[in-house]
């Protein structure tokens, strides 16, 4: 896997515009980027993509998270729902497990679904509990899709 979980350096909010991704999915809170802290994603560098949490804590239940997943260029945003995982943070292993609410794709992608899956997986995977910010000791991610 090339993907690392890392805090974005002033180079990278430039190289991929995390500014105008911010403001243009957060028009209510455009210029107020990542509330003046230091936005982390999980990152393959080598290969020009990264994971990005857009919103956390969305949906009726609260449990929705809204990532983007940026390839080349091309943005995937993803709705998934954490359900069914460990419940205590002391859990060993502890468990996360996503099911997928919704996957929008750019047109020019809409035949690769399949592979923008795996990528998915792949990065949530890496990303664990909570990417570069806090992880879990011995975190198993599940999917249901």
């Amino acid at each position: 896997m090339n993907f690392r979980n890392e805090y974005a350096s002033d180079e990278d909010v430039n190289a991929y515009g995390l500014n105008e991704i911010w403001d243009r999915y957060h028009p209510f809170r455009k210029g107020r980027f990542f509330g003046g802290s230091k936005p982390d994603f999980t990152i393959d560098r080598a290969n020009n993509r990264f994971l990005l949490a857009l919103e956390v804590g969305i949906g009726e239940s609260g449990d929705e998270v809204k990532f983007l997943l940026w390839i080349q260029k091309k943005e995937v945003i993803a709705r998934l729902r954490q359900h069914g995982g460990s419940k205590d943070l002391n859990d060993n292993p502890f468990r996360i497990k996503w099911h997928l609410v919704d996957l929008a794709l750019p047109q020019e992608m809409v035949g690769q679904q399949q592979d923008v899956v795996a990528l998915l997986k792949e990065a949530l995977s890496v990303r664990g509990y909570w990417g570069a910010q806090e992880q879990r000791s011995n975190t198993v991610v599940e999917f249901t899709f």
